[in-house]
């Protein structure tokens, strides 16, 4: 019984894992997921309306991260490892998007909410702080962050159950 359990959480996590590494690997592609970031990226903005500009504009990618990023912490704190991992593919994808983002800066070519009268947070962020030519580097250094912060939580959840499988071998054949 034991084993069918382990081998339906595997499933599970499979499921979930794919389609986030699929929405890492295809991040130009809207992703259903995309929608939950955007109102979480647009509740940013929102939040902190009354705050400076800079900071204002800051917060939307921030919370983009920052809200799958608490969940995992949730997860881990409850001693939930396997959802705690699979969440940090989720974080994973909103640094890749936030990254594509960044790198959008200088051209400003993404359609954004609002269309063409909408700010672009990127190109204002880093236009303020006087470091818009740096726009590829960050994008960079975040995509790289993102690929690995989505291998590490993809070969923890695998070490995981690869453990929880042997120890339940163990146990079965225990008299």
């Amino acid at each position: 019984m034991q084993h069918r359990k382990i081998v339906l959480h595997i499933f599970g996590a499979t499921i979930f894992s794919w389609y986030y590494w699929f929405c890492i690997i295809n991040p130009t592609t809207w992703h259903l997921v995309d929608t939950i970031n955007l109102v979480f990226h647009e509740a940013g903005h929102a939040i902190c309306i009354f705050f400076p500009s800079l900071i204002t504009a800051l917060a939307g990618s921030t919370f983009q991260i920052l809200i799958p990023t608490v969940c995992a912490i949730y997860f881990y704190r409850r001693r939930e490892v396997v959802s705690g991992h699979l969440l940090l593919l989720w974080v994973a994808q909103n640094m890749v998007s936030v990254s594509i983002y960044i790198r959008d800066a200088v051209p400003m070519q993404l359609p954004l909410l609002g269309g063409d009268s909408s700010i672009h947070d990127w190109n204002f962020i880093l236009g303020q702080l006087g470091i818009l030519t740096w726009s590829a580097t960050l994008a960079n250094l975040l995509l790289a962050a993102a690929y690995l912060t989505a291998l590490t939580a993809t070969f923890r959840t695998i070490r995981y159950f690869v453990l929880q499988y042997k120890t339940a071998t163990i146990e079965k054949v225990r008299p």
